[in-house]
């Protein structure tokens, strides 16, 4: 096993502090996450939230093909108080009522803040504007989305039809300046 580089990873969250991030996203999808034993991922998660000291937000990524070990994740998340990420697990292809169900789950578990990461182009499945709406209207901590679908019709959609304590971040950089 590699071992973590923390004096390496505590200057690199000092750079993006003051290079002026207002969040750090340990063990995102694309990141360290990929390639990276458990042990590695969690001490990464740890010392982040440690350096930033409450400086910007942790978001930690909490995804799993299983709706009860994403909610086990995002547990150990809530007791150490951040916001967490959550994308629909992949390979599963449900039904947009299968999303609201499994959503729905991981937010009576918790009482943190939680991200929707829709990224079809991962995960095989789209959440559709009507269905990410409904879980932003009618599930309290559900507090934002990571839209990757690059569906700019979709996009619209939500950004137009959004609670306003809900918010819309791009997940996709193709569609970020529209």
């Amino acid at each position: 096993m590699v071992r973590l580089n923390e004096g390496a990873l505590k200057r690199f969250i000092e750079f993006q502090i003051k290079g002026g991030v207002e969040g750090l996203v340990p063990v995102g999808t694309t990141g360290e996450n990929r390639h990276s034993h458990a042990k590695n991922k969690s001490a990464s998660s740890i010392l982040r939230l440690e350096q930033a000291n409450g400086r910007v937000q942790i978001f930690a990524g909490a995804g799993s093909n299983n709706t009860a070990e994403v909610i086990e994740k995002v547990s150990l998340q809530t007791r150490r108080r951040r916001c967490s990420a959550c994308r629909w697990p992949y390979y599963n292809k449900p039904t947009q009522t299968g999303y609201i169900a499994h959503f729905s789950a991981i937010a009576d578990a918790v009482d943190i803040p939680l991200i929707i990461y829709n990224v079809p182009g991962r995960t095989g499945g789209n959440i559709a504007a009507e269905t990410l709406l409904q879980m932003a209207e009618e599930i309290p901590n559900v507090a934002m989305v990571k839209e990757a679908s690059g569906n700019l019709g979709q996009i619209m959609e939500i950004a137009r039809s959004k609670p306003k304590n809900f918010s819309l971040l791009s997940g996709d950089d193709a569609s970020h300046l529209p």
